[in-house]
């Protein structure tokens, strides 16, 4: 049942399981002149609880009245079964108007998860309006965050599309994110990058801390052996310096023997230090010896 009535602000309390989490006092005061201005466009939504009444979904503009000192309030008071049924309701509005951060719309989504009222993801998402895809996404964004130890400033899309790298690749990249190193527009091709370098650079990320643009120059780099040329004076270099820096390596080659192939002969041993090495056949003709490590 729906009832539509005018409430005594005192009698009004806010929702505990209220999913927002802050309210900024600056836009309150915004919300408040606006309400002087023009009225209440749209009442509150609330629930009987005892002598009082429980706010659904409308705290900031109660707070906006509660500002105005204004005695009456309109609202339409909602028949709910329970504290899940009502937080169901609240969430709802909250997610349509887009009014939550990540980290309200991860606790809230995970706490009625968790409530275990709901068998699947399917179910919940249809009672919320979400696809089960995106309550998945949340939830496992809420239990990384955690673990990752990501700030509240970490979008859930920034956590989400760091996975598929090992934690401490995750947490450096959450790292970068925070301090303003890495957009978080950048952080799936920066992830990408990641994946698809040797372990040379994905080492060099986590210990030198290089900038994504100098990683993303050095993962161009085909060559092991270049790689690892670059990677010693990549601290030193911008990303503009890593492409001049490789381009000078591939020229000096290029006006030196070609290595075509080994040859035959195979691995060689140093009778006095045990050394092993192979032979590398050079156009023009020539021959030299490289070490092997094992």
């Amino acid at each position: 049942m729906v009832e539509v009535k005018l409430i005594s602000v005192d009698r009004v309390r806010p929702n505990p399981l209220q999913p927002r989490e802050s309210f900024d006092k600056e836009k309150i005061k915004e919300l408040a002149d606006s309400v002087r201005e023009a009225g209440l466009l749209q009442p509150l939504v609330v629930r009987k609880k005892g002598e009082t009444y429980q706010i659904i979904a409308g705290e900031r503009r109660w707070r906006a009245l509660n500002f105005l000192k204004r005695e009456k309030i309109p609202a339409i008071v909602w028949d709910v079964k329970d504290d899940t049924d009502a937080l169901e309701k609240s969430v709802v509005e909250n997610l349509h108007r887009e009014d939550l951060t990540s980290i309200e719309r991860e606790n809230v989504i995970t706490h009625l998860w968790e409530s275990g009222k709901y068998k699947t993801y399917d179910e919940l998402g249809k009672k919320i309006g979400k696809t089960r895809g995106t309550i998945e996404n949340i939830i496992k964004a809420k239990r990384d965050r955690e673990r990752l130890h990501a700030s509240q400033s970490i979008s859930s899309r920034t956590i989400l599309d760091t996975v598929g790298l090992p934690d401490k690749e995750r947490k450096e990249v959450v790292k970068r994110v925070e301090c303003g190193e890495l957009g978080t527009h950048k952080v799936r091709d920066f992830v990408r990058t990641i994946k698809k370098s040797p372990e040379p650079i994905r080492r060099a990320i986590i210990e030198d801390s290089l900038e994504s643009e100098i990683v993303e120059e050095v993962a161009k780099i085909e060559r092991p052996e270049i790689q690892r040329q670059v990677l010693k004076q990549a601290k030193k270099l911008s990303s503009e310096g890593v492409r001049d820096y490789v381009k000078a390596i591939k020229e000096r080659e290029e006006s030196e023997p070609i290595l075509i192939k080994e040859a035959p002969v195979g691995i060689l041993k140093c009778p006095v230090c045990n050394k092993k090495f192979k032979v590398i056949h050079q156009e023009p003709k020539g021959h030299k010896l490289v070490e092997v490590f094992s």
